[in-house]
């Protein structure tokens, strides 16, 4: 199976290195991840318009079943319930804030009466994990 990887990458016009930094400043998230994301879409393009090799898509293809039956072997279930489960477990993790609005969801018992860590989506578990890691972090070296 392929590994993961990392792809280090240096846009080869100051305008677009300009525009990423702005882009994902204004997106409140990391320049990389807005990179990520524009990596995929382009990647689905590609599949949805047929640029990507037929012999690439069917290895893929092979490696995400033989994946998903390893998942099965080891741990009884699918990629998809151990996925799942995690997200459940984080949500688990999560209480809602904020009048009435259940999608806005903090870490329980982080910070205190007069601390605002911020409400976040639903959909940004993991950002918010991150941001409330860093959060406490910098009070342990005299942050905010």
């Amino acid at each position: 199976m392929a590994e993961r990887f990392r792809i280090a990458l240096s846009p080869r016009s100051d305008a677009h290195a300009s525009l990423l930094t702005y882009w994902s400043t204004l997106e409140g998230r990391p320049v990389a991840d807005l990179c990520v994301s524009l990596l995929e879409r382009a990647v689905d393009e590609a599949l949805q318009s047929g640029r990507v090799p037929r012999v690439a898509v069917e290895l893929m293809e092979t490696e995400m079943q033989a994946r998903e039956a390893f998942c099965v072997e080891r741990h009884g279930k699918t990629v998809a319930e151990i996925t799942e489960a995690a997200h459940e477990e984080l949500r688990s993790l999560l209480m809602p804030v904020g009048p009435g609005d259940r999608n806005d969801l903090v870490l329980a018992g982080i910070g205190g009466p007069n601390r605002d860590i911020g409400h976040y989506s639903s959909g940004e578990h993991l950002k918010a994990a991150k941001r409330v890691s860093w959060a406490n972090s910098t009070d342990k070296k005299g942050g905010k």
